[in-house]
């Protein structure tokens, strides 16, 4: 077994708590329709929602494929997919039943769809698939997603782990050894892919039919295994990351602001910022802590429960016209005691452990 890697656990933190961050900024997103929206909006927060469209999914694919590499070199393949079917699709299955339903009831209760209790409408929540209907995964499409990319990814991982995909990989690990720039070269494919498909296929996360993300996120998963393949790349960003953090903060603004229409910018900048944050978590996220494995161990289950919270407490508020600036504090500070309580009770009931992919025992 390989020696844990502190700094995805890290960065794998980080990105949950900047999901919850985007998820609580929703309702007040001028540039979207969300489950429950506030009357007053933010211009300032909305822009906060396009700078984590750039990146931050693409994050979570990332460090996905990189924990899959060390999943495969230690289990056969019936029992890596055998733990992925107890560790995402049934918390997937049960954060439909349990989770969503009670988002879309309170959805359908504030635009007057619906005026009965929880019980009268969940027999409802299977008439039709969203949003004409009530049927959804929400913001637990990301799981239906890496189930769907491990299961397919396998054949492809298994395929990088024979000679010719270790000489593949060593061949990239060895120009980025020699050209650490190299390290660049990742986001050309995912802006040919937006530049090519995104226009007939726009993201819908409803995994049928949306083949422009699933180009980008795939893509992005499969790199993820690579990257922690072999040293080198290692090595590349750690002496990339600083020039393409400076990059990034330079280009970022460019690219939210819409002025120049390219593919090849918008995927650029994101895939500068996924650099920038490896090797910063490479550089300071390597320390072991009880705190950091508390907290890893809790990303899965506080990711399921975190949006629940949000919409229940953005539908409490609904009726509040007070300012933003009031309102948005408030719902991220409910929400998130909220959401660690529930976590908390979940965490020592173990049947609710099992839900939430955290195994029937504690370890």
């Amino acid at each position: 077994m390989a020696a844990r890697r502190h700094d995805i656990d890290a960065l794998r933190v980080a990105g949950t708590l900047l999901v919850f961050l985007f998820h609580n900024i929703q309702p007040f997103n001028p540039g979207d329709h969300w489950h429950v929206e506030s009357a007053e909006k933010s211009e300032a927060l909305g822009l906060v929602i396009r700078f984590l469209n750039l990146w931050v999914m693409q994050l979570f694919m990332l460090l996905a494929g990189a924990s899959t590499f060390y999943a495969l070199k230690a289990r056969s393949n019936w029992t890596y997919l055998k733990e992925r079917g107890t560790r995402i699709f049934l918390p997937l299955v049960l954060g439909i039943l349990l989770v969503v339903a009670p988002q879309v009831y309170w959805q359908r209760r504030l635009s007057g769809a619906f005026t009965g209790s929880y019980a009268e409408f969940y027999p409802h929540f299977f008439q039709g698939t969203y949003p004409t209907g009530n049927f959804s995964w929400h913001h637990l499409w990301f799981l239906a997603y890496l189930f769907c990319y491990s299961v397919a990814g396998l054949f492809v991982f298994r395929a990088l782990g024979g000679r010719r995909g270790q000489r593949l990989i060593a061949g990239a690990a060895a120009l980025c050894g020699r050209l650490p720039a190299a390290i660049l070269l990742p986001a050309l494919p995912l802006a040919l892919f937006d530049a090519l498909l995104y226009r007939r296929f726009p993201q819908t996360n409803a995994l049928a039919d949306d083949w422009a993300w699933h180009a980008q996120l795939f893509t992005v998963f499969v790199y993820g295994y690579v990257l922690v393949a072999d040293e080198r790349f290692a090595a590349a960003i750690a002496r990339a990351w600083r020039p393409c953090l400076a990059l990034a903060l330079a280009a970022t603004p460019v690219a939210l602001a819409g002025v120049v229409d390219s593919s090849l910018l918008y995927r650029g900048v994101g895939w500068l910022w996924l650099v920038a944050l490896l090797g910063a978590a490479q550089r300071y996220g390597q320390a072991p802590s009880a705190a950091l494995a508390y907290l890893s161990a809790s990303s899965l289950p506080f990711y399921i429960l975190h949006q629940m919270f949000i919409v229940a407490v953005a539908y409490a508020l609904a009726g509040w016209s007070g300012p933003v600036a009031g309102k948005w504090p408030a719902l991220a500070l409910t929400a998130f005691a909220g959401t660690v309580v529930a976590l908390e009770i979940c965490r020592r009931v173990p049947p609710l452990r099992w839900a939430l992919g955290m195994g029937f025992r504690a370890r």
